[in-house]
């Protein structure tokens, strides 16, 4: 069984770059290079792409978390009407009335 529509979500490859501060960090840069190059091909076969430019936050930084939570929502909002476009393309949504909004939609 397959998906009609893939939508990825990247919160690490599209970020800034961790700095580069001590032997961990560089550690941690690496493996986050590392990640990015491995995931390249399955990010481009994605339908809608959502990247929210966030910085990693420290468990105590919740200043940091709230950034990066709002970060993702608006972009998950900016690709809403890719993501709408879509399925209206695939007739993967069901309307009662023609610009109904997407929240309001039936999917089968």
């Amino acid at each position: 069984m397959g998906a009609d529509i893939v939508v990825a979500v990247d919160i690490y490859c599209h970020s800034p770059p961790s700095p580069a501060t001590s032997i961990m960090s560089i550690v941690l840069r690496t493996a986050q290079v590392q990640s990015c190059l491995i995931a390249q091909n399955e990010l481009a076969e994605a339908d809608v792409l959502i990247a929210p430019a966030v910085s990693p936050a420290g468990a105590q930084d919740a200043a940091g978390m709230e950034r990066a939570r709002q970060a993702g929502y608006d972009a998950a909002k900016s690709a809403a009407p890719q993501l709408e476009a879509l399925l209206r393309q695939r007739h993967l949504v069901l309307r009662s009335a023609p610009n109904a909004p997407i929240s309001n939609a039936t999917l089968r």
